[in-house]
């Protein structure tokens, strides 16, 4: 059974971290893999905005952006569905207070659940002031473990979408808008 054609209006994002070699095939995915572009697809990716997003008009840009999702190389892009502001991401932390503010630092403008789960020193709002981030503060006591930590950030959140990440992570920018991209509800997953 092949995927439906993706309709018209909707983007993909060639992946930043995908390779253009010389203008003939694209490097990259994961796994990784070498896609070959046809002449029309290469016309199309030319003439794609400067960050490789390609919208689909037509029959050929419908394939080509079919291709380039399930060969993994880009992320669907489409022109509506969650944003930012549907996601609150949730923090499990112990006594880690450098990764956490690194963490928190570069997620501006999202809402943010921490969850302290018996840090020696506890973790106070007024430390991340600056950060930019609408942040709740949720302590343990005493050390519950990682999973109870993320539960307790769970249970405190309003939003559809949750993502949940580590105080020793700092993710790569852009990643909240690939994610976001997935959860797209349009024309292309309805079933008669």
């Amino acid at each position: 059974m092949s995927a439906p054609r993706l309709p018209d209006g909707f983007a993909v994002q060639i992946d930043r971290r995908v390779k253009t070699l010389g203008g003939a095939a694209l490097l990259g995915g994961s796994p990784t893999r070498l896609l070959r572009l046809s002449p029309a697809a290469r016309d199309l990716i030319d003439g794609a905005s400067p960050e490789g997003r390609v919208e689909v008009r037509d029959t050929t840009s419908a394939q080509l952006a079919r291709a380039l999702l399930d060969a993994t190389v880009a992320h669907p892009r489409p022109a509506t569905g969650p944003s930012h502001r549907d996601v609150t991401v949730v923090i499990p932390v112990r006594d880690n207070e450098a990764g956490l503010r690194r963490l928190v630092t570069s997620l501006r403008g999202t809402r943010v659940v921490i969850v302290d789960d018996g840090s020696a020193t506890p973790v106070r709002r007024e430390r991340f002031d600056d950060a930019h981030c609408e942040i709740e503060i949720v302590r343990h006591e005493r050390s519950l473990g990682p999973a109870a930590a993320r539960n307790s950030g769970l249970e405190r959140c309003g939003t559809d979408l949750v993502a949940f990440l580590d105080s020793d992570v700092l993710p790569c920018r852009g990643w909240l808008e690939a994610l976001l991209g997935h959860f797209c509800e349009g024309p292309q997953h309805h079933r008669p």
